[in-house]
């Protein structure tokens, strides 16, 4: 997986040349800022360049407790997604996950090589009759943490391999909106959101 993920670094570093005459710091994507340098009157964004999602790719961009951030939006609760689209997932925890919450696999063309399967903070055993739906499809999984199950998908998809990620939230305790009682007062106030 380091290797592949080099590869994928060179690869995306291939065309940038750095001459630098002043360091400067430019605007990158959604206003994030990122070290970039000024090179015979023109900026080179560097490092934007390699952290901007292709157009039409899904890629997880972080984690959260309660989520996850895939191209730059905070998504919260678990995730399946596949190379250019992403869905919220019902299962907050590996007993929740049956081969009815991976139906979303049979409606996939071509049928997925790989599930890469985020299982919250620690790699779990998969439930027995989900490795059988999965053995019915010849579907390989690759059992991970959260964590490290963001990061492969992102090198597969960029490998154009046809993966499905299905990556349940770190916390399954974190309360998403629609499990939040009725306040009138604005979210940000309330105190489990501040800690």
């Amino acid at each position: 997986m380091q290797r592949a993920a080099r590869q994928l670094i060179r690869r995306a570093c291939s065309g940038l040349r750095c001459e630098p005459q002043h360091g400067r710091e430019v605007p990158g994507p959604q206003g994030v800022f990122f070290g970039a340098q000024q090179f015979r009157g023109k900026v080179d964004l560097g490092i934007s360049r390699i952290a901007e999602p292709e157009k039409g790719k899904t890629k997880f961009n972080g984690y959260f407790a309660g989520g996850f951030f895939v191209n730059n939006v905070q998504v919260p609760g678990s995730v399946i997604a596949q190379a250019d689209m992403y869905l919220l997932w019902k299962p907050r925890r590996i007993e929740e996950v049956t081969p009815e919450s991976l139906v979303f696999i049979d409606l996939i063309a071509p049928t997925p090589d790989l599930l890469v399967l985020g299982c919250g903070l620690t790699p779990q055993p998969l439930p027995r009759e989900v490795a059988a739906f999965l053995a019915e499809r010849k579907m390989k999984v690759e059992v991970l943490n959260s964590r490290d199950a963001t990061g492969y998908f992102n090198v597969l998809n960029e490998e154009g391999r046809v993966v499905v990620g299905a990556l349940l939230a770190l916390d399954p305790e974190v309360p998403l909106l629609e499990n939040l009682p009725e306040q009138n007062d604005p979210l940000y106030d309330r105190p489990f959101l501040q800690q």
